[in-house]
């Protein structure tokens, strides 16, 4: 059966089959950097909430007597 193939047919479908092989490691490999990165963006994204969060809290202070007045308060501090 082979000896029915000519060289040249026979290196062009080497050539496709290893092309369609380097495509399909660099896909693989671009899907999971696509998918490190969303898990990256959500971990920056919960990170940024919780400092907005300690921000505010850093805000409100101990003082027991004035936290039920600040909470209450529609002004902001910086």
């Amino acid at each position: 059966m082979l000896n029915r193939i000519s060289v040249s047919t026979l290196l062009k479908s080497v050539i496709v089959i290893l092309a369609l092989g380097v495509v399909v490691v660099l896909s693989n490999s671009a899907w999971h950097s696509w998918s490190r990165l969303a898990a990256v963006q959500r971990i920056a994204t919960a990170a940024q909430a919780s400092n907005y969060l300690f921000t505010a809290l850093h805000n409100l202070r101990a003082d027991r007597t004035f936290t039920v007045r600040d909470l209450n308060s529609n002004e902001t501090h910086a």
